[in-house]
């Protein structure tokens, strides 16, 4: 059978329009593992870009995002096939190894950390008045936003790399006067089933704002320890509040602006180590780029390791598929 001119002219341009739009789905919609990450042990930011490396440094990989820049990298899924980052303030945002990101949510998130082995990511939400914010649950497979956790009443306050342990979660949470002059940072630990929380640690501001600050605190992964960061250094403690101590001493990372990237700890799966960076002699910079050097420490022996540079290492804690 003889096509008509017209019917040929319309099937071609039916296959190019096909063609063309087959190319571009390919090229520019991110698909979870057509492009998986890197299978190692700890995710770092370099420069804007996401860094991979071994739990020794050793097999080095590093990935750069189309129209985003990588801070603050946190694994993120059942065996840690995206990994979570802040590379815009304001949107949830996730990544596989394609090189192109993933927006979860266009709602206004302060500050987020995922829920190990999940997909599950903990986010600070403004309440309804506007005036305050709510820590709660956001799924970034199904979109669906869970039952709100707390309400935040502090004026500012910090999640670290593994906040939660069977029903409990941790947050630092800072306070201010009605002239916003920063009063005391406490850590508190949240209990999500009787919606009780109790304060394991208080800082009254006294000779500088630098010596309120308690910023990401973090569960190891037996929840034996909770691990946080001070104006000084990286402390330790117990869930019941004892054997509060110094672990690492970083002190210098402040720059006296609120938003400079503090060094942070990150356990090991075995909750032996951490993994932390050391900021420039200069301090830490302003959110964004951080251009330190990463290392880990024995938190029995305090044998301290220098990985590699980079800023803000995270520990995978479940295994790689």
């Amino acid at each position: 059978m003889k096509l008509s001119r017209k019917k040929t002219f319309i099937l071609v341009v039916v296959i190019l329009v096909t063609t063309f739009c087959w190319l571009l789905y390919n090229e520019f919609v991110p698909r979870a593992f057509d492009n998986p990450l890197p299978k190692r042990d700890i995710v770092f930011e370099l420069s804007g870009s996401a860094g991979f490396m071994d739990a020794d440094g050793s097999k080095l990989v590093v990935l750069e995002y189309v129209n985003a820049d990588v801070n603050l990298p946190r694994w993120l899924g059942e065996h840690g096939e995206y990994i979570l980052f802040r590379g815009h303030p304001w949107v949830l945002q996730y990544a596989t190894g394609n090189g192109y990101v993933h927006r979860a949510r266009r709602i206004p998130v302060v500050d987020s950390a995922p829920v190990s082995g999940t997909r599950d990511v903990i986010v600070s939400m403004p309440a309804e008045d506007g005036r305050e914010f709510v820590l709660t649950k956001v799924n970034t497979k199904t979109d669906q936003v869970g039952e709100a956790y707390m309400r935040i009443t502090a004026g500012t306050f910090s999640l670290g790399s593994n906040p939660t342990f069977e029903d409990q979660l941790v947050v630092s949470l800072g306070y201010r006067d009605e002239d916003n002059n920063r009063l005391k940072t406490e850590l508190v630990l949240y209990d999500t089933t009787t919606k009780t929380q109790r304060v394991l640690v208080s800082y009254k501001i006294q000779n500088s704002e630098a010596e309120s600050f308690i910023e990401r605190p973090a569960f190891s992964p037996d929840g034996k320890w909770i691990a946080y960061t001070t104006a000084s250094g990286i402390y330790l403690i117990r869930p019941d509040g004892s054997e509060n101590h110094l672990l690492v001493n970083v002190e210098g990372w402040y720059t006296g602006s609120l938003n400079s990237e503090p060094p942070s700890a990150s356990f090991s799966p075995d909750s032996q180590w951490i993994v932390y960076h050391r900021c420039p002699v200069s301090g830490c910079p302003d959110w964004g780029i951080v251009l330190g050097k990463i290392y880990k420490m024995n938190i029995g022996t305090k044998e301290e390791v220098f990985l590699t540079e980079g800023g803000n290492p995270y520990w995978r804690l479940i295994d790689a598929e």
